[in-house]
């Protein structure tokens, strides 16, 4: 698994560990869902955007215990994410480095090599672990709510 924010690596960790613990062969959205449902940052935001999470968490809970049977497998094993989860993971690093570019100042990097360096560093958020470590706590409260801050 790449390298993440200690706090995301552990969402993805208990992602797998409910797949896990429910003997499915793969983990999938659902319980990636679960995990960033009990996540103390994603719940936050998820509350902040009118999500009741407690119900959320039962229905989801309830989902996977009734309707995922054909994940069960006999013998414990480690789950593997499914493409599904795979392309979320990605998508989330995309976004957030699109994101990060527009609030750099968009195509205003052609003009400041302040912002053009930023952007090359905000896009290697998708191939470069330590870059997405330093960023992560900036990304993550600029998503509560507050502003972004980028030093």
């Amino acid at each position: 698994m790449p390298s993440f924010a200690r706090e995301l690596e552990q969402t993805l960790h208990n992602a797998l560990a409910e797949a896990s613990g429910r003997r499915h062969e793969y983990a999938t959205l659902e319980h990636l869902l679960l995990a960033l449902i009990e996540d103390v940052h994603a719940g936050r935001v998820m509350e902040a955007c009118g999500v009741q999470t407690g119900e959320l968490r039962d229905a989801v809970r309830h989902y996977l215990d009734t309707e995922l049977e054909s994940l069960k497998v006999s013998a414990e094993t480690e789950p593997s994410p499914t493409s599904g989860f795979q392309r979320v993971v990605q998508r989330a690093i995309e976004q957030v480095s699109s994101r990060a570019a527009e609030l750099l100042g968009g195509m205003a990097f052609i003009n400041s090599p302040d912002v053009s360096y930023l952007l090359a560093a905000s896009r290697a958020l998708a191939f470069h672990p330590p870059s997405r470590l330093s960023i992560a706590p900036a990304i993550d409260s600029y998503m509560m709510g507050n502003p972004m801050s980028v030093s």
